[in-house]
This record gives C-alpha cells, sequence and structure tokens, in this order.
C-alpha cells in the first residue's frame, strides 16, 4: 500500500498519532532538511519517509516486511528512516518555549534488551544485556533531557554524574529521583532522593522521614507513565533490532516524538469548545 492513498484513520492506526502530529512532524523535519542546503532530491515526499519512520518506531516491524507492505525498497526505506531518526534526535526537545512551566524535575533511567557480544551490557540487576539512557521530565510529562546511552552494568548514579555538567543548565527546579541516585552531585541542593532507613535522619525522625518519601515517590509517579508512553514504540519496548550503538538515536527520536504528541494534545484541549 502507498503511503499517499491511506486516509488519516489509517496512517493513525499504523502510527498510534494523529494526523496533526504527523503534519507538525512533516514541517520540523521539512524544515530541517531545507536547512542543510543544496542536494540531491529525495525520489520519494517528506512525508512517506515521516510515516515509514513513524510505523518502524511504533510497531518495530521488520524493514523487509516494511518494504513489502509499503511498496518502498528495502535498501531505501532503512536509508529514510535512519535520515529521519537523525533529524529527529538532533533537535532540542523543548519546542513550544514553555519547558519552565513546572514544579519539578523528575529523573531516572530506563534500559532496553539489546543483542550484543560485549560483557559490559550485561547487567546483573536485570539479567540480560541491555542499553540504558537516563530522562529528566517535568511535571506535565514532558521530556526535559536524554542522556547519551549506556551499557547496562552502568549504575544509575554514574551516568547522573557523568551527565551533570551538560544537564545542569537546564535544571531550574528541584529533581526528584529514587534511592539510586545517593551520593551523586548536587544532592539535597539540585537532587533529592527518598530518606533511606539506615540514615541517622530516617531514625531520629521516622515519621516525617516517612512522609517526605511518601510524597517524593507520589510525584515521581510521573516519570513512570512517561516511560509507559514511551514503550509504546515497540522498537524501544521489545529487543532492540537494530546495533546497540543506534539505542541513544533511536530513544532521543522517540522522545522527541513523545513531546510533540503532547504539545498536540494540550493544544486540543485549549482549543476545544467548553460546554
Amino acid at each position: 500500500m502507498r503511503i499517499r492513498q491511506m486516509h488519516e484513520e489509517q496512517l493513525r492506526q499504523l502510527t498510534g498519532c494523529r494526523y496533526s502530529v504527523i503534519a507538525t512532524l512533516r514541517m520540523i523535519v521539512e524544515r530541517k532538511i531545507n536547512g542543510a542546503g543544496p542536494g540531491a532530491p529525495f525520489r520519494r515526499s517528506i512525508m512517506t519517509m515521516l510515516v515509514a519512520t513513524l510505523i518502524r518506531l511504533r510497531g518495530g516491524s521488520p524493514y523487509r516486511s516494511l518494504a513489502i507492505f509499503l511498496q518502498i525498497p528495502y535498501v531505501t526505506l532503512r536509508r529514510y528512516t535512519n535520515l529521519v531518526c537523525s533529524l529527529l534526535a538532533d533537535l532540542p526537545l523543548a519546542q513550544d518555549g514553555r519547558s519552565s512551566r513546572h514544579t519539578w524535575l523528575m529523573v531516572d533511567s530506563t534500559c532496553t534488551r539489546v543483542r550484543s557480544a560485549q560483557a559490559s551490557d550485561y547487567s546483573g540487576y536485570k539479567h540480560h544485556k541491555n542499553r540504558k539512557v537516563q530522562i529528566i521530565t517535568d511535571d506535565r510529562r514532558r521530556i526535559v533531557a536524554v542522556s547519551a546511552a549506556y551499557s547496562g552494568a552502568v549504575h544509575d548514579k554514574t551516568i547522573w554524574n557523568k551527565e551533570f555538567e551538560g544537564i545542569e543548565p537546564l535544571i531550574d527546579r528541584p529533581v526528584l529521583a529514587d534511592k539510586a541516585y545517593a551520593g551523586g552531585n548536587g544532592e539535597n541542593t539540585v537532587i533529592f532522593r527518598p530518606i533511606k532507613r539506615n540514615e541517622v535522619a530516617y531514625r531520629t525522625n521516622m515519621e516525617e522521614c516517612r512522609r517526605f518519601n511518601r510524597e517524593l515517590s507520589r510525584q515521581r509517579v510521573t516519570i513512570e507513565h512517561v516511560f509507559a508512553d514511551l514503550k509504546t514504540f515497540r522498537i524501544i519496548r521489545d529487543i532492540f533490532p537494530l546495533h546497540p550503538d543506534q539505542f541513544g538515536l533511536v530513544f532521543k527520536a522517540v522522545a522527541f516524538i513523545h513531546n510533540v504528541i503532547l504539545t498536540e494534545k494540550e493544544q486540543s484541549q485549549t482549543a476545544a469548545p467548553s460546554l
């Protein structure tokens, strides 16, 4: 089936995105391609390239099966999806200028299983090989920052410390974390995590610490909802089908799409007439 023959409902079912989201992404990709300067023209439209990429990311379909379905040569389809993912991953996550409208920031990491021969990718906690990234979100479920991809054996606190210098300018509110970030850079000034039971503060004032931990956990549940939204893209939910080194780029592209979906949803709710 050719993409130009699909109607809006078919596109939504295949990509998981409303047509307004697809149209916004098309304009962003087109602006990025046109800004790159003159070059050889593409044989297919930017819309075709974008929709093919969204289908690949959302459904995780093999390239060869997708090539047959979309009637696009396998090599060409792979080149298009790599290009679109690279363009989206290179864009800043905050596109609407409203990233500062939040009370809290939250940080956590997530991982995806990969096919790797490197022993460093093995996670003793997960008991399989994976690559992981760290994300920072606000309380509107918008992703503010995504780290580089790290091997599964790397601890969350290590990622935070390595990325701290680069993400510090983006942090304008307290960052809520879990116990894995104990001892991280900026603890109790930038980043706040639950108080452990073996700490003096917990033993001194148990009820107050329990109250603090409950409130922190209640606020941090937002980032778990963000992970659930991201994992609707099967390419990062199931075993990663590409080379492990491409995981970071694909994850950043998915994060950007997630933010665009949120923006379009907020705009549609604002424009909807109240009864």
